[in-house]
Formats: structure tokens, C-alpha cells, sequence
């Protein structure tokens, strides 16, 4: 699985690196194999403008099986956008593959 992580007029930190990426390994962690790789880029939208919700998130994960799957949300604020983001994809990728082989008579993400 590959893991790029990109930022667009917003100055990454090796410590916000650090923390997406491990929060984007969580979050596909118990999907293993399946995940074939990651595109995850932080932008701020109004670029020097300040205030409102200008930063957001966009993942998006290539899952064997099922395809191109894409998660997107805004905010002010870096971590608690990183962390509403990876949630909402972990979430995502277990309700695709569980739809996929209930539509295919397949076992589910689980196992079951």
C-alpha cells in the first residue's frame, strides 16, 4: 500500500504529517491487503485570507475489489479535520465492502 500525503498553499509540518498519516493507517488498518493505496492532501482554501472554515481534507483510497472511493470535509482547524476525515473513511470503506459482497455473496469486511 502506498501513502502520498500532499499540502496546497499550507505549510506541513513534520509533526502534522506524523499525526494524518497515523491516523490514516488506523483508520484502514483492519481492511488490510485490500487497501491498495492512498492520495491524502490538506489545502487551504482561501489561501492567505483568514478565518471560516477554510482548510480542508481530501482522501482518497484505491480498495481492491470495490475502487476509487473519495472522503472530503472542511474546517478551521487542522487536527480535528484530520480526525473527522480518517473516521469518516475507515466508515466508508467498511459499508463499500460489506455492500460489495453482500451484492456479490461474498463474506463481509468482518469476516462473517
Amino acid at each position: 500500500m502506498s501513502v502520498n500525503i500532499f499540502a496546497d498553499r499550507l505549510q506541513l509540518t513534520d509533526e502534522v504529517r506524523s499525526y494524518f498519516e497515523r491516523r490514516l493507517l488506523f483508520a484502514v488498518s483492519r481492511f488490510g491487503a485490500k487497501i491498495q493505496s492512498i492520495d491524502a492532501a490538506l489545502i487551504d482554501v482561501n489561501g492567505e485570507a483568514a478565518g471560516g472554515f477554510d482548510k480542508r481534507c481530501r482522501i482518497v483510497v484505491k480498495v481492491a475489489g470495490v475502487g476509487r472511493l473519495v472522503v472530503q470535509d472542511d474546517d478551521a482547524e487542522i487536527h480535528p479535520l484530520i480526525d473527522r476525515t480518517t473516521e469518516r473513511l475507515g466508515r466508508l470503506i467498511g459499508r463499500r465492502i460489506d455492500w460489495f459482497h453482500k451484492s456479490f455473496g461474498r463474506q463481509s469486511a468482518s469476516g462473517t
